[in-house]
């Protein structure tokens, strides 16, 4: 048996990460179960599961719920002309599971050609085969095989779903699929799931929870979290984790951490250590500077990997229009 780790989540289930052979064997909670670059043998058991073979040729075995099966790259699972290196799903129920190839790039079903999959039924074998039938480079070609499935009922995400509460103060929370949850307006909480989803509150002071997966939190405007001379409109990060998840502000024209200014965002902590600021010091017409809050004391492990900025020979205009990066006089603000 391979060496298996486990990591409780916050909702109560684990990540099992396989460090060799197979199996992996998940609980009777919501798991996230990611296999190696080795072929393995994976198995969601209870709970709503995510599953993500990796690497090498797998086998994935969902449960008793609505699990998910997850391929991020291409090389995840595919054939050549002479051999087969793909995953196999065995006991896939289409009426409560799905396949999220969100991250693969393909456009829909079709006849595999030009970026779509097609399916194709082995009834001999009571298989059913996903795949492209256009080689990559190598000679590689996305394949999928679904044993005993009927293929006009399977579910396939092919691109994100969007969740869109309008302009209430709402709850989102998102499925195990990689998704994209819109606040707009109001003052949301936004739960991910256990995919590699897109936070983005929008306007109000939102709070946003991460789980498991690789989350980005997005920021398209100012009003998105601020604060004035009076007052905080201020989001809070709840959860994030500085290894894998992304705080995306390249659509404000910020370009890294700093002084905050120049279209840089500053890094504190408050005097409990409770809480982590990131602040830009430069307002804009209305006297609105950007402000993001984020739960725990991150002052130490919060760097710019961990972020998504602009460019910064194409931020300069973005940044003229969000505030006044030019002639400040250098002092520090909270």
């Amino acid at each position: 048996m391979s060496a298996i780790s486990s990591v409780t989540t916050p909702h109560g289930g684990a990540t099992l990460i396989g460090a060799g052979a197979p199996p992996i064997v998940g609980q009777a909670t919501n798991d996230l179960l990611v296999g190696t670059v080795d072929g393995e043998t994976i198995s969601g058991l209870g709970g709503k599961d995510l599953l993500d073979g990796g690497g090498g040729r797998d086998v994935l075995v969902g449960g008793a719920q609505n699990d998910v099966f997850r391929f991020t790259s291409r090389e995840d699972s595919y054939r050549t002309a002479t051999e087969s290196f793909s995953d196999h799903i065995r006991d896939l129920d289409p009426l409560r599971e799905s396949l999220d190839l969100t991250a693969l790039g393909f456009t829909g079903l079709g006849d595999g050609y030009d970026n779509t999959l097609t399916l194709r039924v082995d009834a001999a074998a009571n298989r059913t085969y996903l795949k492209s039938l256009e080689p990559d480079a190598d000679g590689h070609r996305f394949e999928v095989v679904l044993e005993g499935v009927a293929t006009e009922r399977i579910s396939l995400f092919f691109t994100r779903p969007i969740l869109n509460d309008g302009n209430y103060s709402d709850t989102l929370i998102a499925g195990n699929v990689a998704g994209e949850l819109l606040g707009n307006g109001g003052d949301d909480r936004i739960y991910g799931g256990l995919g590699n989803d897109i936070l983005d509150g929008g306007t109000g002071r939102d709070r946003l929870f991460g789980s498991l997966g690789t989350d980005t939190y997005r920021f398209t405007t100012v009003q998105d979290s601020y604060r004035d001379a009076s007052e905080a409109h201020s989001d809070r990060i709840v959860r994030f984790d500085v290894s894998n998840d992304r705080i995306d502000v390249s659509a404000l024209g910020f370009t890294g951490l700093g002084n905050g200014h120049d279209g840089t965002l500053a890094l504190s902590v408050n005097e409990a250590g409770t809480v982590t600021y990131l602040k830009n010091y430069d307002a804009n017409g209305r006297g609105e500077r950007f402000e993001l809050t984020l739960s725990g004391d991150l002052s130490h492990t919060l760097t710019a990997e961990a972020f998504v900025f602009a460019d910064a020979i194409n931020a300069a205009a973005v940044v003229e229009l969000l505030g006044v990066p030019n002639g400040h006089d250098g002092s520090v603000q909270v």
